[in-house]
């Protein structure tokens, strides 16, 4: 890093360059109560903050330098006004002068002068500002009354260029990486730990990201993005730090388009879950497998008689007169939590196809009894003898992981309505279709634990729905 470089007795951090060099011009010392008191000129610099394109660091009043003699920490300078000064506490003229700038992190304990011999900084979190992790000793051995000191501080970390496919505004990590360092006065110096964690990434943009990383060999490991992991290998780390932006570690992170054939021309997109009605409006569930299970107004519900969703409907209508029931509209020009507008009810026709073209399988989510359906083209495998809920059977964690972040759908068995009663909750799923029978019917598809088929049944029953655009 080279901006604002004429920093403690020559204190070079360049993270692009193996060889950082630069010196200040003077230091002075005074003896003030047994300490020395030195004055850094820093040559301007304003924020320290990491600049990714260039490896350039600036500084902020506030920051610090931790300086160690004779094994132990001495003394810290900070910043102040533009200029890094403090009284430090050198014991022993048979040593140097070790500097410690630590940017961005914070010392595990705070050092004691004359006592601590070595603390940690953890660096997992860099979503906002890049840390810095950079040493060095002075070019001579403290000597009392020697006024100038230089000195050339090195990185002891290197900074890396994460690039994705596809840009995203969640949060990145990189995992399975060395988190902390040791600063070490007894032995000087600043190495990893052994312990190893995530790294949460710095955004310069959707697609451009950052981080610091300590030294390590080459290691295979993943980034996470939303949930979903991606593999990657990151190249062997050196001290004394390298600007890894010619050899950027390229994440694939390009979106699968996860589709359902309705016919031989025409795909589709589930909604996230079966749709839900209260008095503030409607939504989809927060997870495929959630089912109400009950008919309370006052409340959420999720079983509705035949055409009363939509734009302008009346969902809570529990009337056994047939005429009540009409289909106008659907949900094409309606926004639902906050998911793009084009909702719609699959016909009997296409929900006919999905079951005779995709692969489905009866299935237990977190408990909750359904069918799971695999889209178009899926490398995923479900059981399909479709002789009980225990054919496929996931928890909430390995579903989310592995099914549903790679397009699988869940229909809950979520049971019917009659009127205000609720029944074969668990046991049977029925799911409307927009297809007319005739004056008094609508299809629908039902299934329970060993068939699934598309049928026709009276209007007035409140089943579930399942939106697709």
């Amino acid at each position: 890093m080279k901006k604002s470089i004429t920093l403690i007795v020559a204190l070079a951090m360049i993270l692009g360059m193996s060889q950082c060099k630069k010196k200040i011009e003077t230091v002075t010392a005074n003896e003030m109560d047994g300490g020395v008191f030195i004055t850094l000129d820093l040559n301007g610099g304003e924020k320290h903050i990491v600049n990714p394109a260039t490896g350039t660091v600036d500084y902020t009043d506030g920051d610090v330098i931790y300086v160690g003699n004779d094994g132990k920490y001495c003394g810290t300078l900070t910043r102040t006004d533009g200029q890094f000064s403090g009284t430090i506490y050198p014991t022993s003229t048979d040593d140097y002068l070790h500097f410690y700038f630590v940017g961005g992190s914070t010392p595990s304990a705070t050092p004691e002068a004359g006592t601590t011999e070595s603390f940690t900084v953890n660096i997992s979190d860099q979503s906002s500002n890049l840390p810095v992790l950079s040493y060095a000793k002075s070019t001579i051995l403290y000597t009392e009354g020697v006024t100038a000191y230089e000195s050339f501080l090195l990185n002891k970390c290197a900074l890396v260029n994460i690039t994705l496919t596809e840009g995203t505004t969640n949060a990145v990590t990189i995992n399975n990486m060395l988190t902390v360092a040791t600063i070490d006065f007894a032995t000087p110096g600043i190495t990893p730990a052994a312990t190893t964690g995530n790294i949460t990434l710095y955004s310069v943009s959707t697609t451009s990201k950052w981080a610091i990383l300590l030294p390590t060999a080459a290691t295979n490991t993943n980034v996470t993005i939303g949930g979903n992991d991606y593999d990657v290998t990151v190249p062997a780390i050196t001290a004394n730090g390298y600007l890894h932006d010619e050899t950027a570690i390229v994440v694939d992170n390009t979106a699968v388009d996860y589709v359902f054939s309705v016919s031989s021309t025409q795909t589709v997109h589930f909604s996230p879950g079966n749709l839900q009605y209260a008095n503030q409006g409607w939504r989809f569930a927060e997870h495929q497998y959630d089912a109400i299970g009950s008919w309370n107004t006052s409340n959420w519900v999720d079983l509705f008689g035949w055409g009363t969703w939509g734009e302008d409907k009346n969902p809570l209508n529990t009337s056994q007169i047939v005429t009540n029931y009409l289909w106008s509209s659907d949900f094409e020009g309606t926004i639902i939590n906050n998911s793009e507008t084009g909702w719609f009810t699959l016909s009997d026709e296409q929900w006919q196809y999905i079951l005779g073209h995709s692969t489905y399988g009866m299935a237990t989510v977190n408990g909750v009894h359904g069918i799971v359906i695999l889209p178009d083209g899926s490398s995923l495998t479900v059981d399909t003898t479709h002789d009980g809920w225990g054919d496929n059977t996931y928890t909430a964690e390995v579903w989310a992981a592995d099914m549903e972040s790679q397009g699988a759908v869940f229909l809950p068995a979520a049971g019917s309505r009659r009127g205000s009663s609720v029944s074969s909750v668990g046991s049977n799923g029925y799911y409307w279709s927009s297809t007319p029978r005739d004056a008094n019917n609508a299809g629908y598809v039902g299934f329970n634990e060993g068939v699934a088929g598309v049928y026709g049944t009276n209007r007035c029953n409140g089943y579930s729905v399942r939106l697709v655009r």
